[in-house]
């Protein structure tokens, strides 16, 4: 599925599944619109990007909300639940990204926009990558993470849960048994800026049986 122009793209209450392209495999959105996409209890599953990025869903242009959905044994060259490459602000609430795998970065979730991103109340988890197995985040953009629990990720060479190169804000998350052979939990590089601030704890989404 591929939606761009200004148009506004909103799928709820839709599973797509087993669907392959060069790069975003399920979904490729690049609309520069301030409406963006909208995803609403969306299931992306087992779709593969066979030469690229993203192969749950690859944001290309404009805004996405992406609110109780699921991400599932997708695969990519890096992102592959999701790989956002657009200057809009990306909002990931209540959502899963499980069980993806990727040749390169971003098991899970591969960011390199310069556009605010958010991860709140959220699971990722058994995601394999080379680098950052759960998430990969190397732009300078701001990236929060928030209420959200980040473990059981592989990555072979470095940052089995989190691979960071931006400033990033993570709170009340768990990150937990997440495997590489350097920088386990989480790999910070360049000089970005990391900080981890307390606040009442929200329970995350529960990845569904």
């Amino acid at each position: 599925m591929h939606s761009g122009g200004d148009g506004e793209l909103i799928l709820t209450d839709v599973t797509i599944s087993g669907n392959s392209a060069a790069d975003g495999g399920g979904v490729t959105s690049n609309g520069a619109s301030a409406g963006g996409l909208t995803l609403t209890r969306v299931e992306l599953s087992a779709n593969s990007a066979e030469d690229g990025d993203g192969g749950g869903l690859l944001i290309e242009g404009g805004p996405a909300t992406i609110v109780d959905s699921d991400f599932v044994q997708n695969s990519a060259e890096s992102g592959g639940g999701l790989a956002n490459h657009s200057g809009g602000v990306v909002s990931i609430d209540l959502s899963s990204f499980t069980e993806n795998v990727v040749e390169e970065e971003g098991g899970g979730i591969d960011n390199q926009s310069d556009g605010a991103f958010s991860v709140t109340r959220s699971t990722i988890a058994g995601n394999r990558a080379t680098q950052g197995g759960g998430l990969n985040s190397g732009s300078d953009a701001a990236f929060i993470v928030e209420s959200t629990s980040i473990s059981g990720n592989t990555a072979t060479i470095s940052a089995g849960g989190l691979l960071v190169g931006d400033p990033i804000t993570l709170s009340n998350s768990t990150v937990a048994n997440n495997s590489a052979p350097a920088g386990g939990g989480l790999e910070k590089v360049g000089d970005s800026r990391q900080s981890a601030p307390a606040r009442p704890r929200e329970e995350p989404r529960q990845v569904k049986s």
